[in-house]
C-alpha cells in the first residue's frame, strides 16, 4: 500500500480518529446526539484514507486546492491566502468576548454567527469562482481548437480539392 498524502493521513488519524473515540464514548453514555458525531467521524475518516492512499484522491484533493487558492488570489487579490482563516479569527474574538463580558454572552452568540456566515458565504463565492475559472477555461480550449468549416484549418488540408466536384461540374 502506497502513502500519496502522509499529511491528510496523519490529520485522519489524530484528528479523526480522536473525534471518533470521543464521540462513541458519548454516545456509549447515553448522548444520542454523539451518535452524529460518530458517523460525520466516519465518514470523514473514510474520505482521508482515500486521499491518503489513492492516487486519483490525493490528485483531485491536490487539483481543488490549487483551484481554491487561484479562485482566492483572484477574488482577494494579495489578502487571498488570508480569506479561509477568517472564521477562525472571528471565533477567537467571539471567545474572547465571552470571556471577557461573561454577562452578555449575546454578543460573543453574534460573532460566532457571523463566523459561520462568513465561512458559508466563503465557500459558495470561491465555489463560483471556481466554476467561472473552469468554464473559461473550457470555451479558451473550444476556441483554440479549429472549426470544421475552415479547410485550411484541416491537417491534410493540401490534399483536399480546393473546389466543390460537384457544384463546379460543367456540362
Amino acid at each position: 500500500m502506497k502513502l500519496y498524502d502522509g499529511k491528510t493521513f496523519l490529520a485522519t488519524i489524530l484528528v479523526g480518529g480522536a473525534g471518533l473515540v470521543y464521540s462513541f464514548l458519548r454516545w456509549r453514555r447515553g448522548d444520542g446526539f454523539a451518535l452524529c458525531w460518530v458517523i460525520l467521524f466516519a465518514i470523514l475518516i473514510l474520505r482521508g484514507l482515500w486521499i491518503s492512499f489513492t492516487e486519483e484522491g490525493a490528485r483531485q484533493y491536490k487539483e481543488n486546492n490549487e483551484n481554491g487558492k487561484r479562485a482566492r488570489q483572484a477574488l482577494f487579490g494579495k489578502w487571498g491566502g488570508l480569506a479561509p482563516y477568517g472564521m477562525l479569527i472571528l471565533f477567537g474574538i467571539a471567545a474572547a468576548l465571552m470571556l471577557l463580558f461573561p454577562h452578555h454572552l449575546w454578543i460573543g452568540m453574534i460573532v460566532l454567527f457571523a463566523a459561520a456566515t462568513y465561512q458559508l458565504w466563503l465557500n459558495h463565492v470561491v465555489d463560483e469562482e471556481m466554476r467561472r475559472q473552469a468554464w473559461q477555461q473550457t470555451q479558451n480550449a473550444l476556441d483554440a481548437q479549429p472549426t470544421r468549416q475552415d479547410p485550411a484549418a484541416h491537417p491534410d488540408a493540401a490534399a483536399l480539392p480546393q473546389e466543390h466536384p460537384i457544384e463546379n461540374k460543367k456540362d
